[in-house]
């Protein structure tokens, strides 16, 4: 049985909620086994396979089905996940928005059916209310700013951005992030930026792409929406011989960024939130069974990792993890449980 570590999870605030009085609704009185379905927007980033694992995780501990699909980035085909899923007659959905315009469709649709939703990640046009029990994201605006202040700390002065699509609130917010550190900053120039799937692929197009507008280089760092376009950004770097001259930063915790963080080639990461899948199954499960959110909007913090503290994160996550018990995390099952927990370096 596969387990997730806690080397997955660095830097991850969760969500805490309370009994809160008993709910009067169906959902509450219900007996059966509980099956709750998550829609994630792709697998080809090896962040939500992370999230995938973390869900699946909680459900096993919790005795739960948890039925994990995904929508390939497209909004259409998410569409008919959620139809699916309410189809199979799913107790509950945890469900990741493509884009915030397709949010209050989604909501709808599980209103429609009477199915209680969470969301996460992105923001759906909307405060939880009703079946709509609760929103958890990253601190997006943070992150970005977190990306950018590593680069500018570390000598950047004239900046390429690779963001992430439009529409997606958590790009959105990323950007504005790194717009603020750049704002406070304003000896360092934003030279160019370009929006798309924040996939390491069209990471080595934009970088490409920049490398020629602005040969030398033009620019001295890339700021990443996330680590596996940072990853596909320092590729490009590193095939052309410019590591040396420009740097590049993202978020996320992938494992090939914290190797990349150690050989000093890559200035940042900060990561741990695809927990918010997991962390929102229990949060679904303890709802179904009579236990509110004492929360509702969750904006979940990071722990950076840089190379003067990566070795210290390696020794703790990573080389002493330990497994985390999902059922503990329940107030059904532990009613004194917080299903938060800051992590800190030690």
């Amino acid at each position: 049985m596969k387990r997730v570590w806690v080397t997955l999870m660095l830097g991850v605030l969760m969500v805490a909620y309370g009994l809160g009085g008993a709910v009067t609704t169906a959902w509450a009185q219900q007996t059966k086994p509980i099956k709750i379905g998550v829609d994630i927007s792709h697998r080809t980033n090896p962040f939500w396979v992370n999230l995938q694992n973390a869900a699946e995780q909680a459900g096993r501990d919790l005795g739960i089905e948890v039925r994990v699909m995904d929508h390939e980035r497209r909004i259409d085909k998410q569409v008919e996940v959620v139809q699916g899923f309410i189809a199979s007659k799913m107790d509950g959905l945890v469900v990741v928005p493509e884009e915030r315009a397709v949010g209050p469709r989604i909501l709808k649709m599980a209103q429609d059916a009477g199915i209680p939703i969470a969301i996460i990640d992105r923001w759906p046009e909307a405060a939880p209310s009703g079946n709509y029990i609760s929103f958890m994201a990253a601190d997006d605006v943070i992150a970005g700013y977190d990306i950018a202040m590593a680069l500018i700390r570390a000598g950047c002065k004239r900046m390429v951005a690779v963001n992430g699509p439009r529409g997606a609130s958590n790009h959105e917010d990323r950007v504005k992030g790194r717009n603020r550190a750049l704002a406070e900053n304003p000896d360092v120039k934003l030279v160019a930026e370009d929006y798309g799937p924040s996939v390491r692929a069209v990471a080595v197009e934009r970088v490409e792409t920049f490398l020629t507008a602005y040969p030398g280089p033009g620019f001295d760092c890339v700021w990443n929406a996330n680590d596996d376009t940072a990853v596909g950004s320092w590729k490009v770097l590193s095939d052309r011989g410019l590591l040396g001259k420009v740097k590049v930063a993202g978020m996320d915790l992938l494992p090939e960024a914290i190797e990349l963080i150690k050989k000093g080639t890559f200035e940042f990461s900060a990561g741990g939130h695809y927990l918010m899948g997991a962390f929102s199954v229990v949060v679904m499960h303890d709802f179904l069974r009579g236990i509110k959110p004492a929360e509702p909007i969750i904006k979940l913090k990071m722990l950076g990792v840089t190379k003067a503290n990566v070795l210290k994160y390696e020794e703790q996550f990573i080389k002493n993890a330990a497994p985390i018990n999902w059922r503990e995390r329940s107030r059904l099952y532990n009613p004194q449980a917080k299903t938060y927990f800051d992590i800190l370096l030690k």
